[in-house]
């Protein structure tokens, strides 16, 4: 889990991480920043956390320029399981068996990595899977619908097969994540995840989201902050990820193209975008 220390996200997040995750036999790392350790209330809590129950391990980076994909890749050498849960330190646990849920996924050889449902503090969806939209840029299914709205549609009922997964919440195989190289370093502030996601399955791994493994994230608090003033370098990496990805994955696989590429998706497109058989 790396952090930037806002006390006010990672307090609850570790706190509902702590106490309500049914399986117990887990490490937390903590990732963070050398200079965090300089401010005097950081510094006691996260010390506080390290010296409890042997759960927490903190790991200090060198005071550097954010890039999420690097920070993360150190921290997974760092791992010592064999099944990685990489965390956003924004998320709140509300499913305690979420670890249960996801583990049994990425424990399947054919599956690379597994994601979970995702909601706005306010109980609409932030994240239940990723579409590759129009022009191949990656988008949240279904995000700002409200549970009982998508469910009436048969798209939370089940755990289903997609392109991709935000790393906010994913769990996966150490040894997948390491025979793809890990993240790509040079998506320093997003799009890392995805383009993990794709790569996986170019090797012929299957991606899942769950709807049993229920969080609620406070959407990239820090992260987000980080694409509004490095908003050049945002641009830059997603051009790069449509470059790249575009002519390997046209269209999305486990979308039907007769739907709709504007968001919330899943609405009939008018006129149809395939044209029907005739015989």
């Amino acid at each position: 889990m790396p952090s930037k220390c806002q006390l006010t996200y990672l307090r609850p997040c570790v706190e509902s991480i702590m106490s309500k995750t049914s399986y117990d036999r887990y490490e937390l790392l903590l990732v963070v920043n050398e200079k965090r350790l300089r401010n005097a209330e950081v510094r006691q809590y996260l010390e506080g956390l390290s010296g409890g129950e042997g759960k927490v391990r903190l790991v200090v980076y060198p005071d550097e320029p954010f890039n999420y994909a690097k920070i993360n890749n150190a921290a997974v050498r760092e791992a010592r399981g064999e099944v990685l849960a990489l965390l956003n330190d924004d998320l709140e646990v509300i499913t305690g068996d979420w670890l249960e849920e996801m583990v049994g996924h990425a424990m399947r050889a054919e599956v690379g990595a597994v994601g979970a449902m995702l909601y706005y503090p306010d109980g609409t969806i932030q994240h239940a899977g990723v579409i590759l939209a129009e022009r191949g840029i990656p988008d949240h299914r279904l995000r700002n619908v409200r549970k009982e709205e998508a469910a009436e549609g048969g798209y939370l009922w089940y755990e289903q097969n997609l392109s991709a997964v935000t790393a906010a919440c994913v769990v996966m195989r150490k040894a997948c994540f390491m025979e793809v190289g890990g993240f790509d370093e040079s998506y320093a502030i997003d799009l890392n995840d995805i383009d993990l996601c794709l790569r996986l399955r170019q090797r012929g791994y299957l991606i899942v989201w769950t709807p049993f493994a229920e969080f609620y994230h406070y959407e990239s608090v820090s992260k987000m902050a980080d694409i509004a003033e490095q908003y050049a370098l945002w641009s830059e990496e997603n051009s790069k990820f449509i470059k790249k990805w575009l002519p390997v994955f046209p269209l999305d696989p486990y979308y039907n193209p007769n739907l709709s590429f504007k968001p919330p998706y899943y609405k009939l497109s008018f006129p149809p975008r395939v044209k029907p058989l005739i015989r």
